[in-house]
């Protein structure tokens, strides 16, 4: 503490993407700072709440109370075991290229239409997302701190997009996690740092549909 949150406000058409900090939180409460001069939301409002290179779970929360840039809400949910749930996860077309850390980075060329300056490896679809990165399995081909070009499809989109991330963490699969058709060995965790806002605009569409999907099935 303070750790870094991504703030999603789910009343907001589209949903709108804020970065802030955790000050306080404790039991189901917590207090959040948003950089200077960003939008507030109401007292009442929805937030989802994400924790960028943390193992910390998505949070849906309510915003109870706002004061300058500092807002305090309550989370709505937060069990154990609902950890998987509160993670949305989909088939998504990904190719990536690793440039390890330390190495040239043309990301302008390759957000350009340029061509991958090694080979573009495609992992298993089925795989973690949210809108700040994605977290997908594959044999170990990076570490920690590499950087990432990748092509991404999302479900029923035709449409092809490019981006850059960054490797924020990679461990490995419990051999009683393994699928048994699949050479995948580690989890890898990665933050975008290059994204087309059309791209965003899908991600933020379809978190949106799942989530509310979720919320209607788990919510009394």
């Amino acid at each position: 503490m303070p750790a870094t949150v991504a703030v999603m406000l789910m009343t907001e058409k589209p949903p709108r993407i804020v970065e802030g900090v955790v000050l306080e939180q404790a039991s189901d409460q917590l207090e959040l700072a948003l950089p200077e001069g960003s939008p507030m939301p109401r007292p009442g409002a929805m937030l989802v709440l994400e924790f960028p290179g943390s193992d910390q779970p998505r949070e849906m929360a309510t915003v109870l109370s706002v004061e300058g840039q500092k807002l305090r809400a309550r989370v709505r949910i937060k069990h154990q075991d609902q950890r998987d749930a509160a993670r949305l996860y989909a088939g998504i077309h990904l190719n990536y290229c690793v440039i390890p850390a330390g190495q040239p980075l043309d990301s302008a060329g390759w957000m350009a239409g340029g061509a991958a300056p090694g080979t573009l490896f495609r992992p298993d679809p089925y795989m973690n997302f949210s809108l700040t990165g994605l977290q997908f399995e594959d044999i170990e081909r990076c570490a920690g701190g590499d950087n990432i070009l990748f092509t991404l499809q999302l479900p029923k989109k035709s449409t092809l997009w490019r981006g850059v991330g960054k490797v924020v963490r990679i461990g490995v699969i419990p051999k009683g996690e393994r699928e048994s058709e699949s050479q995948a060995t580690h989890r890898i965790a990665m933050q975008f740092t290059e994204l087309p806002e059309e791209a965003r605009s899908a991600l933020l569409d379809l978190t949106e549909r799942m989530q509310n999907n979720w919320l209607r099935n788990t919510l009394p």
